[in-house]
């Protein structure tokens, strides 16, 4: 204890530049030898964690090799289907005509298979056709549990690949093939051809491509890699090829951290790599890193001695000029600010301290101003981001029509677009009645008839006076817009239905349905997502769709917005549910207000129900 108090003294005896270099170099050393241990012990302890990080990266890289080569099979086959000669075979035909077109399909078929064994070094050993009509092809002889159509959706149905409803592409099964000299595996690969017209399944196409081929890109990465078929089955192992065709227990990719499982990007493939593979990779590279940082630590001990008392005087100046100027701020003279004569990292200090007091009661006004305009901002920067391509396209159909001579028909095209637009400005108003919406409308799928030449049969039903209820400005027009561009794409025809209702609590429902082409299960799935995100992914697509239902939440409440339903190939209705909250006089719902002057009453079976239809000939 008497040393101990002895260096105490001596140490408060000394003078401030003094006692500044002498706690910097012991601090510097303390820091130094606590920082050595800690970067030793703690790479021992992370060096699995680091060598995983490492190694993830040559992983992923394999992995998307992989996924190129199965996307290049999905190419290929995705051709084959789109063959004339594979479609016409679906057809009824002679004897005669089934040989000459078996004839040239072979010829098709192999020049499909030539171009993906060069473009993309993929070998076919299986290559059989199925169509619902009893039509069958076999391009290479191969012993299956089925011959035509039926076996193979009975075979593939029993196993767990085809379901009821809508079948896509997967891969199936491995066959083991002995070629005399060795023994090699084939992956199947089945994939169900639809009609482009009904979108009913009208065959199988099973391919067949050789292990070889995906095998090359991971055969020396490690000694335990396969490729599982579903997380069930071993369809391919670099090492033990016994176990092709093996079940494959799951519970080694557990937290036990044995194996480690990545999907395949659009297939129902996962590969699998030993967990021992992360560990040595880079092991000698995060054992020298310790070694450089011990080495660097060290170096850094004997700089820090070194400069700390030649650089000791003049930060202690620069310490008592900011202490200083700190002291006379706390006793309340704002107006002192601090001078520097250096350009040091004090001075740096001591200026922003001045920029600081000149700005904190600024800064604070201006905070509280935006966080008051921040939603109404939002709102109206959602608002204009509806439709800002309509008028381009407009015009260049304006301009095609004055070209071609028709007059007429541009005149009443700039008309609507006029009358668009004018509707569109509303005076500055965010909620406009109904009535004003659906005017947006006519105007709308009038250029869409106009410039695109197309024939939309428009109707509203609706038990309600529903012409003044006040709705959020472009409420209906993106979703309309959707409609006719994605869910009729490729019609000249177009259907579409909207129902307005209003229940006990004045909540307000429609229903906008088309019927169209309908969303696959998959995408409305997506979609319904997406509109749940908040803020929006950047790969959004469905912009419109999400505008709506985020000014509808952001005006009324999360409680409120849209609601999507669809059946593929039938139809596709987005609902819309928000409270009638009372608008401006001059549109408040009153005793029987008349139908729009565009819209023709039609009489009705149903009781208090009212109709009107609008249809637009092309």
């Amino acid at each position: 204890m008497g040393i101990l108090q002895k260096i105490k003294t001596g140490y408060l005896s000394l003078s401030f530049p003094k006692k500044l270099s002498c706690s910097m170099i012991l601090i510097t050393c303390l820091m130094a030898v606590y920082l050595t241990f800690f970067a030793f012990f703690s790479a021992l302890h992370s060096i699995r964690q680091f060598s995983w990080e490492l190694a993830d990266s040559y992983a992923s890289n394999i992995c998307k090799q992989l996924e190129n080569h199965f996307s290049a099979v999905t190419q290929t086959t995705t051709g084959i289907i789109q063959l004339s000669s594979l479609r016409n075979a679906g057809a009824p035909m002679t004897r005669e005509q089934e040989a000459a077109l078996t004839t040239r399909l072979r010829s098709d078929l192999q020049s499909k298979i030539l171009t993906a064994n060069a473009s993309h070094g993929i070998h076919f050993s299986v290559l059989n056709i199925y169509l619902k009509n009893g039509y069958t092809y076999t391009h290479y002889p191969v012993s299956l549990p089925f011959k035509d159509y039926q076996g193979c959706k009975d075979y593939y149905t029993a196993s767990g690949y085809l379901g009821e409803s809508y079948s896509s592409a997967q891969y199936v099964d491995i066959l083991e093939k002995d070629s005399g000299r060795n023994t090699y595996y084939v992956l199947l690969y089945l994939r169900p051809i639809y009609s482009p017209r009904t979108y009913e399944q009208t065959g199988f196409l099973l391919c067949g491509i050789d292990e070889a081929d995906f095998l090359s890109y991971y055969e020396n990465l490690a000694s335990d890699v396969m490729i599982l078929e579903n997380d069930r089955y071993i369809v391919s192992h670099n090492v033990r090829r016994d176990h092709i065709g093996a079940s494959y227990p799951g519970d080694q990719t557990a937290s036990s951290g044995d194996y480690i499982l990545r999907q395949i990007t659009h297939t129902n493939l996962s590969l699998v790599i030993p967990n021992s593979f992360y560990w040595s990779v880079g092991k000698n590279h995060i054992l020298m890193f310790v070694a450089s940082m011990v080495l660097i630590i060290f170096c850094g001990i004997l700089m820090a001695v070194f400069f700390s008392r030649k650089l000791s005087k003049t930060l202690s100046d620069s310490v008592l000029s900011l202490k200083n100027f700190i002291v006379q701020v706390t006793r309340g003279d704002m107006d002192a600010r601090y001078t520097s004569r250096g350009r040091d990292e004090i001075a740096f200090l001591g200026n922003h301290i001045n920029t600081m007091l000149d700005q904190i009661q600024a800064s604070i006004r201006r905070e509280e101003e935006l966080e008051k305009a921040g939603e109404l901002l939002e709102l109206r920067l959602m608002q204009s981001q509806i439709n800002p391509h309509l008028l381009y396209n407009t015009l260049e159909s304006v301009l095609w029509l004055m070209e071609s001579d028709q007059k007429t028909q541009a005149l009443e095209l700039l008309t609507s677009l006029s009358g668009f637009f004018r509707l569109s400005l509303s005076k500055g108003s965010f909620l406009i009645p109904l009535k004003n919406e659906c005017k947006l409308l006519e105007h709308y799928m009038t250029i869409q008839r106009l410039a695109h030449s197309r024939e939309i049969q428009f109707q509203i039903r609706s038990s309600i006076d529903w012409e003044n209820i006040p709705v959020i400005k472009f409420t209906l027009q993106p979703i309309i817009e959707n409609s006719i561009i994605h869910g009729f794409f490729g019609y000249d025809q177009a259907r579409i239905e909207l129902q307005i209702d209003q229940d006990l609590e004045d909540i307000v429902t429609i229903q906008v349905t088309d019927y169209g082409i309908g969303i696959l299960p998959e995408e409305l799935v997506s979609m319904k997502n997406s509109l749940a995100m908040y803020p929006p992914p950047e790969n959004l697509q469905h912009f419109g769709l999400y505008n709506v239902n985020r000014r509808i939440k952001s005006y009324f409440g999360e409680a409120y917005g849209l609601t999507l339903d669809s059946e593929f190939g039938e139809y596709t209705t987005v609902a819309l549910r928000f409270p009638c909250t009372s608008g401006p006089e001059s549109f408040r719902r009153g005793k029987d207000p008349q139908a729009p002057p565009w819209a023709q009453e039609q009489d009705t079976k149903v009781s208090g129900e009212r109709r009107y239809r609008l249809c637009f000939p092309a």
